[in-house]
């Protein structure tokens, strides 16, 4: 904002133009690129305006093509030097760029009088490709040795600093720290220094957050001191607030960004942000129902402020999704933004909060639906189309609309031979026997859901060629025995009802199983009361798990090879052995970062 200030005070200086599309780039890319087409387009052969489309368009091809253009008009100027060794940088898509940009650094950095600057992009370099495209240490190394001469070069030299701190505190939080700190002291009134701070800050142990927090709080308050009126930078300051567990002050800030900036970038991402812990707080409701416990204060949930739950009693859950259905029907009433994802982010929440309301209105039940099929939001959406032709048939509106969406949803995914996932996602092998399984479950979801659609319609033959063909597909789905167990027990087959029921009943299921209830309803029906049906339960519960140990030990490799002896180190300091956890039961657990 006060760099555009300046721009409109000087519109002759195209080099004060130029870094403030340069700096623009990161807070708007379109208009930063619309800025400096029309100065390349104006003015053809002047050198700064190239510049501009340089650092604006970075990371791509047309980034490259404008530095080349801007160094040819002027090769001498340091900053071009810097831009063109920054776009190459950017082009890490292929090793072969940052290779050229530490190329590029070493054959120039003799004809400036300060190259610390090209030694930084030279230095990131050699660190992406030391860690990124493989596991380098001498390239790590160098890339540290090479700040270290920066810094030596220019010891006021901010980006050196900076860019020292942040390498040293992905490994370690706390030894990044100095040099962060150092880095808000070379550049005050740089918001990515005190951002940077804060985020090492968020990733330090508790008892080194509990010492220094006074130190960051005070940062936080004078940072937006400094930057308030810019929304950009705001949605940062109304992040760390939220970080801090500061909720009030982050609602002060989310809401002055809603009110003097509808419809921009930074509402759109505080609306994100107030999405992500509603979902959040749908997700730690089902943790709580699956458990039967309250998620621990670290997962507690939060309301649209970021309020700490005292409770999951359902009055609090009522009176939350009451809230969270006033903050977003009254958004989708006068959005302020064209945003596809976002809106279709907020229908699917929408219709959460009136999914679990048996008596909620019809009316909004079926624009939340319709909402939801008309702004697809992620590769989830047909299972939520699906779950909405289903909410609309358990409540008898729209019947012929809601069969349409789980027959458009089952099509659909047949055309789509990567669903459920992107077809874009190449993380998982669609081909492999992962890949098959999740393929199969999703699509049973798929078929229940019409099938149950079809059921409330009436179309009852119709419905159990569907639930069938999803039984066959996932037979252990909780949903799916319970729908073909009312199907039976409506066609008076009580026997297969009862064998569904029981079947079904011993099944964990983290949206709450309704199979328990269902039996007891078909024992009352059988015998006339509920007397010995603990018994009778508890004989079912007794064969499942009989059923479960048998198919786990039918599970077991024949043949199995010793592990290779191992003795570890715990993280509370103890020792654990392949020798101690002989004759034992062991799990072990895979995982990784990303």
């Amino acid at each position: 904002m006060r760099g555009a200030k300046l721009v409109r005070r000087f519109p002759e200086a195209r080099e004060l133009k130029a870094w403030y599309v340069s700096c623009l780039f990161s807070f708007d890319k379109d208009e930063a690129t619309r800025i400096a087409r029309q100065m390349t387009s104006t003015q053809p052969n002047e050198p700064w305006g190239w510049f501009a489309l340089a650092m604006s368009t970075r990371y791509t091809d047309e980034a490259r093509e404008a530095s080349e253009k801007a160094l040819a008009l002027n090769s001498r100027h340091p900053d071009f030097l810097y831009m063109r060794a920054e776009t190459l940088m950017a082009g890490y898509g292929e090793t072969k760029n940052v290779e050229r940009a530490i190329a590029f650094v070493d054959r120039h950095r003799s004809e400036v009088a300060n190259p610390a600057e090209l030694l930084v992009v030279k230095a990131r370099a050699l660190n992406f490709l030391g860690t990124q495209v493989g596991t380098d240490a001498a390239k790590v190394n160098k890339a540290f040795e090479t700040l270290d001469e920066a810094r030596r070069l220019d010891p006021t030299n901010y980006d050196a600093t900076a860019t020292s701190g942040g390498l040293l505190a992905r490994g370690d939080p706390e030894e990044g720290l100095p040099l962060l700190r150092e880095a808000v002291r070379l550049r005050p009134g740089s918001f990515w220094a005190h951002l940077n701070l804060w985020r090492t800050y968020n990733a330090l142990d508790p008892p080194l957050q509990q010492k220094l927090r006074k130190e960051i709080e005070a940062d936080v308050e004078q940072t937006m001191a400094r930057h308030a009126g810019e929304p950009v930078s705001m949605t940062r300051i109304a992040e760390q607030y939220g970080a801090l567990g500061m909720r009030d002050k982050q609602e002060q800030v989310e809401d002055r960004i809603l009110a003097e900036n509808p419809g921009t970038l930074a509402a759109r991402h505080v609306l994100w942000n107030r999405l992500t812990r509603i979902q959040k707080f749908f997700y730690d409701q089902n943790l709580s129902k699956f458990s039967g416990e309250l998620p621990p204060s670290r997962h507690a949930a939060f309301d649209l402020a970021g309020k700490e739950l005292p409770s999951i009693d359902p009055a609090v859950i009522r009176q939350r999704n009451t809230d969270i259905h006033r903050f977003i029907s009254s958004y989708l009433d006068h959005p302020t933004t064209d945003d596809k994802y976002l809106l279709g982010q907020m229908y699917q929440v929408l219709f959460e909060t009136l999914e679990a309301d048996p008596g909620c209105d019809p009316a909004k039940l079926l624009k939340a639906v319709r909402g939801m099929k008309d702004h697809p939001a992620m590769s989830s959406n047909l299972h939520y189309q699906a779950r909405g032709a289903m909410a609309l048939a358990d409540r008898g509106i729209a019947l012929d609309e809601a069969v349409e969406m789980a027959h458009n949803a089952i099509a659909r995914s047949e055309k789509n031979p990567a669903f459920p996932y992107l077809e874009e996602d190449t993380s998982v092998d669609h081909d492999s026997i992962e890949g098959r399984k999740d393929r199969a479950e999703a699509m049973a979801s798929l078929h229940d859901a019409l099938g149950w659609v079809l059921y409330k319609s009436g179309r009852t033959a119709e419905a159990r060629e569907e639930l069938n063909q999803a039984y066959a597909l996932n037979p252990g789905e909780v949903d799916t025995l319970y729908h073909l167990g009312q199907l039976a027990r409506d066609a008076a087959d009580l026997e297969r009802a009862e064998k569904l029921f029981a079947e079904c009943a011993v099944l964990p299921n983290l949206g709450g199983n309704p199979c328990p209830a269902a039996l007891e309803a078909l024992y009352r029906q059988q015998h006339g009361s509920t007397v010995g049906y603990e018994r009778y339960y508890e004989g079912i519960l007794e064969k499942g798990r009989s059923s479960k140990k048998e198919r786990l030990l039918a599970s077991r490799l024949r043949d199995p090879r010793p592990i290779p002896p191992f003795r570890l180190k715990t993280l509370d300091g103890q020792i654990t052995s392949s020798e101690s956890l002989k004759g034992k039961v062991a799990v072990v657990d895979f995982w990784g970062f990303w």
